[in-house]
């Protein structure tokens, strides 16, 4: 019986604890997931300005392949 009490007691911990993690992730997402719907809307009507980009050397600029952006130059 007392085994059963000391189990019920951690079970509860353990689910409070849970629903607070669950809640303080869910109250960062919110934001998170407006910005990052944001920059794709950037990105979707100039594909040229995403950040990855302006990270990258020539040579890199270079590698990209030219059909994926051909589309994009012609608009």
């Amino acid at each position: 019986m007392a085994g059963d009490r000391k189990a019920e007691a951690m079970f509860e911990k353990i689910s409070i604890r849970l629903l607070e993690t669950a809640r303080a992730v869910a109250t960062h997402i919110g934001p998170l997931a407006a910005d990052t719907e944001a920059a794709c809307e950037r990105w979707l009507r100039d594909p040229l300005s995403h950040p990855a980009l302006d990270a990258m050397n020539l040579s890199e600029l270079a590698d990209l392949p030219p059909s994926a952006l051909r589309s994009y130059c012609r608009e």
